[in-house]
């Protein structure tokens, strides 16, 4: 039974796919996924350093009292920033606290990043223009938030609602009704 669900793909092989190795050559790849281009890794590598720098000067930003509170992403820089450059452009991120790297890479300058980490009552950028929803720090709040925003773009598509009131309105509320949802409360109608 294993055996068949492994070679469904549905279970990791038991030979990890590898694009490059511990030495940096190409890697045993069983599948047929290739490195990008060199433009691509040059990019990505970039990025990677703004990211690590960005992250370095937040942390002494929060040591010296600048920032309330700035939670690292050291180690999870390559899975941030590999992230974000996978999204496309219509694609929205929905961050948690420590994800501010991933905000960075989608395009936020860093001092509308660090906004809302310094304690400020609103997240500092335009969610609508980079994508990013405000950066969450109670744990897999995000998840509600991205479930939300989903089904208000459903109901907006199926209504079409003239302003970004009226749209930020129904995001809202299918929020709300989302989160009675999981808590097991029926909500008011509306």
């Amino acid at each position: 039974m294993r055996a068949a669900l492994a070679g469904d793909g549905l279970l990791p092989t038991a030979t990890p796919l590898q694009l490059i190795d511990a030495d940096g050559h190409p890697g045993d790849n069983p599948g047929s996924l290739s490195l990008p281009g060199p433009e691509v890794l040059v990019e990505l590598h970039r990025r990677m350093v703004l990211g690590r720098r960005f992250d370095s000067q937040s942390t002494a930003l929060a040591k010296q009292g600048r920032l309330a509170v700035y939670p690292s992403s050291r180690g999870q820089d390559a899975c941030q920033v590999g992230a974000a450059v996978a999204l496309r452009r219509q694609d929205w991120l929905f961050p948690t606290y420590r994800d501010s790297m991933a905000v960075l890479t989608r395009g936020v300058p860093a001092e509308e990043t660090l906004t809302l980490l310094r304690g400020d009552w609103h997240c500092g950028y335009d969610p609508y223009q980079y994508r990013v929803a405000p950066q969450c720090t109670p744990l897999a709040t995000n998840t509600l938030h991205a479930v939300g925003l989903a089904h208000a773009a459903r109901l907006v598509h199926a209504i079409s609602l003239p302003s970004r009131r009226d749209r930020h309105r129904t995001a809202s509320r299918a929020a709300v009704r989302l989160r009675a949802r999981w808590r097991g409360i029926s909500p008011r109608p509306p």
